[in-house]
């Protein structure tokens, strides 16, 4: 079969595969990020348990006290606020008033499952101190 005029091969220069700034011998550039229309919302319950875990007690300690505070949460989310504010003051240096509010949080929510953990670490704190004291020889 012989090749016709129409048919015959072309000889691809530089200009041919390089665009206009482009380099043939770099990969091609990734992909745009996509774009998010909206943020996720986020609340200052979920802003204080990321500070605490950030190490930011008292920023943690602050946002977390709004939530105690507003009448928009449910009792879940104010036990919760209330036992993480209490752990992040037990991290600044504010051990006595820790104590108080995780007594508080025990009493206050007697049956949920971190009044528990909030009196057991009420009671870790208060041995803490007596032993650095020397009150519990």
């Amino acid at each position: 079969m012989a090749v016709t005029e129409d048919q015959e091969s072309k000889v691809l220069t530089a200009d041919d595969i390089q665009g206009d700034g482009d380099d043939p011998f770099l990969p091609p550039p990734p992909p745009p990020k996509p774009t998010f229309v909206a943020e996720l919302p986020t609340t200052p319950l979920a802003e204080g348990k990321l500070a605490y875990h950030k190490g930011e007690y008292a920023r943690a300690a602050e946002q977390l006290q709004a939530v105690v505070d507003s009448p928009d949460y449910d009792d879940d989310s104010k036990v919760a606020a209330a036992y993480w504010r209490a752990e992040a003051l037990s991290r600044v240096d504010m051990s006595t008033e820790a104590i108080t509010y995780f007594q508080a949080v025990a009493d206050t929510y007697a049956g949920h499952y971190l009044a528990t953990a909030a009196l057991n670490r009420a009671d870790r704190l208060r041995l803490h101190f007596d032993i650095i004291s020397g009150a519990a020889d």
